[in-house]
């Protein structure tokens, strides 16, 4: 089974990316920095781990890296430490609604929101 974890990289995300490994999940991880995340190498070479940009097509991640459009979702994305309102508002709720709107039109199975506010 396939789960689609956005907010990958960060402090509850890179945990729930952990736990879905260990249980034989294939994660599609969406990270806003792909370069910061410390990722379970193993787990991306033999493709159980498949890194996706936050912010493109939902189309690319079916066509481009596998993602089956029936899929379980984690929304964990967020921010944890103060900023500007702005950037607060589009990391918590503008991205939210553009993730609930991929997982909709991927017609997932499933959407779980995990928020540490």
């Amino acid at each position: 089974m396939q789960v689609v974890i956005a907010g990958a990289g960060g402090f509850i995300g890179s945990e729930v990316v952990a736990r879905a490994l260990a249980v034989g999940l294939q994660v599609f991880a969406l990270v806003r920095d792909q370069t910061s995340a410390r990722w379970d190498e193993e787990a991306l070479r033999e493709g159980r781990l498949v890194t996706l940009p936050l912010g493109a097509d939902p189309e690319i991640w079916v066509n481009g890296f596998g993602l089956e459009p029936a899929a379980l979702w984690i929304l964990a994305a967020g921010l944890t430490r103060g900023r500007d309102p702005q950037v607060l508002h589009q990391a918590h709720g503008a991205l939210t609604q553009d993730l609930l709107a991929a997982a909709e039109s991927l017609e997932a199975e499933r959407v779980v929101l995990l928020s540490c506010l």
